[in-house]
């Protein structure tokens, strides 16, 4: 019987101040939270948005800065190249016990220059199809293959660039 007048007695209090309660929060009660969680909700997709606009930009800043490192790899690989003539007559008037070995590296160094020239203007192709209207995947998947392009591009100048000094090397010892 006490159990029963406790439960009766607090729902006539609930009663008497729901009506109160209603009054002091004048319709603020979950009417506000629903407005804060669509405002959260917002948000949230206006940084999503803003993050992709970002990655986007990102991504053709990078094309851009793999198209100028390969346009410089394709620059020294031309100038090297622009030496062939003169590097083959000297090779030509050269005694002849090392100049198989210097028409063999020679042949390296042309190679390696040459080589150095496609994978540049492989990366620089490859960056050119970076743009915004992309997805982010396509543009991550164009500069991971430009980068690619542009490291080996790299390499084959170091080679060519190591095999040119030890033409010259051998030349003048």
């Amino acid at each position: 019987m006490k159990n029963l007048i406790k439960i009766l007695s607090t729902g006539v209090i609930a009663t008497l101040l729901l009506p109160t309660l209603a009054l002091a929060h004048e319709n603020k009660g979950s009417e506000v939270r629903f407005e804060t969680s669509i405002e959260q909700r917002l948000q949230k997709i206006e940084k999503g948005e803003h993050k992709e606009v970002r990655t986007k930009a990102n991504a053709t800043v990078t094309a851009e800065a793999v198209t100028k490192k390969a346009t410089r790899i394709q620059t020294a690989a031309d100038s090297m190249l622009s030496f062939n003539g003169r590097i083959g007559a000297l090779i030509a008037s050269s005694s002849a016990e090392g100049k198989a070995a210097l028409e063999a590296k020679f042949a390296e160094f042309k190679t390696d220059a040459a080589d150095a020239k496609v994978q540049a203007a492989a990366a620089i192709s490859g960056a050119a199809q970076v743009n915004a209207s992309n997805s982010t995947d396509t543009n991550a998947t164009l500069i991971a293959a430009a980068k690619v392009d542009l490291k080996e591009a790299n390499g084959f100048l170091h080679d060519a660039k190591k095999a040119l000094m030890q033409i010259l090397r051998s030349l003048w010892n």
